[in-house]
């Protein structure tokens, strides 16, 4: 069998969203949609609701958002709004 790694990206993404306090609700919607391989929905699921609670972020987040958004031929700079939830 072989790998996918935008599915291996939106894991890691909800991994880490999870370890940064997003709802166990939101979680298990990204994870439906990570497994119907609907990845645009479950990067946009979690970062629109990191932006929305305003969930303080770090740098390894913001890669695998803008490593999955490249996988999935997104613009990277539909993210930069969550450049103001960086951890300084």
């Amino acid at each position: 069998m072989f790998s996918d790694k935008r599915k291996e990206l939106c894991l890691k993404l909800i991994e880490k969203s999870q370890l940064l306090g997003l709802s166990n609700q939101t979680l298990l919607e990204a994870k439906e949609f990570a497994e119907y391989h609907e990845f645009g929905l479950c990067l946009d699921l979690i970062t629109t609701q990191i932006n929305e609670y305003d969930i303080a972020i770090d740098d390894d987040f913001l890669e695998i958002v803008f490593s999955l958004a490249d996988k999935i031929n997104i613009l990277k700079n539909n993210f930069y709004f969550l450049i103001r939830n960086l951890n300084s």
